[in-house]
């Protein structure tokens, strides 16, 4: 009697276990799939998420293939086996296409802060430009004198709220500036950190504009000496009187 009654309880939960575990299958290797595969650190939340959304797509449309084959032999026995072929080559095609699809939401959510203000970052004033630029080389610099290790660029967007992208286009200039120089960082040997590439008693806010402004090629085919030597000079004596100002500060001072 408590056998039946045990056996009348469990059967269920078996039936339910085994219906559920092709799903929890999938779903595992999907995930350890994105989350391994890639020559790339993908955090574990988002593989498991693109695993769960491509292992429970890829187990349904698997019962409708099954489905349909039955179905299609059962109609027609002798022309139904002629679509099996056909089929099978669908369903693997349209399986990769899930499995494909399972990629592009890991990726996705793994970069989504690199689309933050994407279209702003595209159309960014100079001066703001120039601002995010005095800050991250400040940031940088005053880490270094507080004698703290230095951050990655993923870090630095997200300790102060600024656009990945523009971080790392920032990053890249400061580096063919010679302002800052990469460092395998403290978590992992592979992600670069950035560190000052000289004196940080002598990295001015002036020292940078002036590095900025001078910064790309000026072998051009005009006359700035003679022709246009007014329209040089003006630009010359705005710069001097901005780059002469008393009131200069070190970055690590900020």
């Amino acid at each position: 009697v408590y056998f039946d009654a045990f056996s009348y309880i469990l059967n269920p939960l078996v039936t339910q276990f085994l219906n559920i575990l092709p799903y929890f299958i999938i779903i595992l290797v999907l995930t350890m799939l994105y989350k391994f595969m890639p020559n790339t650190k993908v955090k574990f939340l988002n593989a498991l998420i693109a695993g769960f959304v491509a292992g429970t797509a890829l187990q349904i449309f698997q019962i409708i293939y099954i489905s349909g084959q039955i179905w299609i032999t059962k109609y027609n026995a002798i022309y139904g086996s002629f679509a099996a072929l056909p089929l099978l080559l669908l369903w693997l095609q349209l399986s990769w296409n899930i499995v494909l699809m399972g990629v592009e939401l890991s990726f996705s959510l793994q970069n989504i802060r690199k689309f933050y203000f994407e279209k702003e970052t595209e159309n960014i004033s100079r001066r703001y430009n120039d601002f995010f630029t005095i800050l991250i080389t400040s940031v940088i610099a005053k880490r270094f004198a507080e004698e703290k290790s230095p951050l990655t660029v993923d870090e630095i967007s997200e300790k102060h709220s600024i656009p990945i992208k523009l971080t790392n286009q920032i990053v890249d200039l400061l580096q063919e500036l010679q302002m800052i120089s990469p460092t395998p960082s403290e978590e992992d040997d592979e992600v670069m950190a950035y560190q000052p590439a000289f004196d940080i008693n002598l990295m001015s806010v002036k020292l940078l504009m002036k590095k900025i402004d001078a910064y790309g090629s000026e072998s051009f085919r005009i006359d700035k000496d003679v022709a246009y030597s007014s329209h040089w000079d003006a630009l010359m004596l705005s710069r001097e009187s901005f780059h002469n100002a008393e009131n200069d500060q070190l970055l690590k001072d900020l």
